[in-house]
């Protein structure tokens, strides 16, 4: 009789024991990766918003870095060529090779700020190379005081006093740089904003 006893309590789970502990552990590791599953993606965004913001950090510095370098071209132009609010073309030597190349930054439908090198072809300008430098740019959809559209790029004279109309190129003494990052609008962290500015160090005496 004892040993039967015995033999009865050594026994493992029943069907029943069994069928309920895989149930438990199913329902654990259901929950288990639903937190994980939540944690990339709030993490996934996160990341991509960082990197968003340092792309767009470079793209910023490097931008103010070919602004400082302005320049009169190789044939004599004006070392800038085109203002706008979302854009700009000067004259700069960006690659030290002691030719000057004409640089243009935009923007584009895709939300991108663009820079475009073209090379000095005895006398035309020919396109050589497109780089993507930040991605999420929101600068025409952002609002702000009721107004929709940020300045990427601000432009003042000798005084400071802010130059309204951009066909004056001579009068742009001083540039301010202002890039908003946002991976997705309609989701927290808001946007980030850039700023920075250049003196135009090179620019020629008008008389």
């Amino acid at each position: 009789m004892k040993n039967y006893q015995q033999i009865e309590k050594s026994r493992g789970f029943t069907l029943m024991e069994t069928v309920v502990v895989i149930a438990i552990f199913t329902i654990i590791m259901t929950v288990i990766s639903s937190l994980i599953v939540n944690f990339y993606r709030t993490n996934d965004y996160a990341i991509q918003q960082s990197q968003a913001i340092g792309n767009g950090r470079q793209a910023v510095n490097k931008l103010v870095t070919d602004l400082r370098e302005t320049t009169l071209s190789d044939d004599g132009n004006y070392p800038l060529r085109a203002l706008g609010e979302y854009s700009i073309e000067f004259y700069s030597d960006v690659d030290l090779d002691n030719s000057v190349e004409l640089i243009k930054y935009s923007t584009n439908n895709a939300d991108q700020l663009v820079k475009e090198i073209y090379e000095n072809d005895g006398g035309s300008y020919i396109l050589a190379s497109t780089n993507y430098v930040a991605n999420y740019v929101r600068n025409t959809s952002y609002e702000r005081d009721g107004v929709v559209g940020v300045n990427i790029f601000t432009y003042f004279d000798t005084d400071g006093a802010e130059v309204i109309d951009l066909s004056d190129l001579d009068e742009v003494r001083y540039i301010k740089v202002e890039l908003i990052v946002n991976v997705n609008p309609d989701r927290q962290p808001e946007e980030f904003v850039l700023l920075s500015s250049s003196h135009l160090r090179n620019l020629p005496v008008i008389e």
